[in-house]
């Protein structure tokens, strides 16, 4: 058995992706309801009479269908692999913003790797892929910022806290201001 290349639609839309909002929203409503395609195909007949619309063909909504399926798929086992990981390493926003960063390198390494493969690596292919690098790289560094900008509020609280409550117990103003500034140093570094 040989692999056919798969067929490349350029911008063309399917049938099923030009039906008004209204109507996909429901035939997307069906699918997921896990109803047979030839009842979805019943029940969709008088919404698109209704609307002046063409009726959408047997094999048009099994191939989308069949789309769907693999995208949703994609999707389930991309929150299954992603659940493991944060379970391994905690439910914290820092590890799961750390870990989508990651995963979206890989995501991206991965697509240069099949361009390279098929022999379709041009100039625009690189120019996107360096953008989107770019961007990732970016998001990593914002990430790290937000978590070392909240470690600081965190620490700061706790350091105001602690030093008010240093001072109700009677330590001097003095060294309540130096249990902050341990506190909030330990938090910075």
């Amino acid at each position: 058995m040989t692999d056919a290349p798969k067929r490349i639609h350029r911008g063309r839309q399917s049938r099923i992706q030009q039906l008004p909002p209204a109507i996909k929203t429901r035939l997307d409503d069906l699918l997921r309801s896990g109803i047979s395609q030839k009842a979805i195909l019943d029940r969709l007949k008088p919404l698109l009479e209704k609307a002046g619309e063409r009726p959408v063909s047997q094999a048009g909504l099994s191939r989308y269908a069949t789309r769907m399926e693999t995208v949703g798929r994609r999707i389930r086992e991309a929150r299954a692999v992603a659940d493991a990981c944060v379970g391994k390493l905690g439910q914290s926003h820092s590890n799961v913003g750390a870990y989508t960063i990651e995963m979206l390198r890989t995501l991206v390494n991965d697509l240069v790797l099949k361009f390279h493969e098929a022999g379709e690596v041009g100039a625009d292919e690189l120019k996107t892929v360096s953008i989107t690098l770019q961007r990732i790289e970016k998001a990593s560094n914002l990430n790290v910022a937000h978590l070392r900008a909240v470690r600081q509020e965190v620490a700061a609280a706790a350091a105001e806290a602690a030093g008010g409550e240093a001072r109700r117990r009677g330590v001097s103003a003095e060294t309540a201001a130096a249990i902050r500034q341990v506190i909030e140093g330990v938090a910075a570094s």
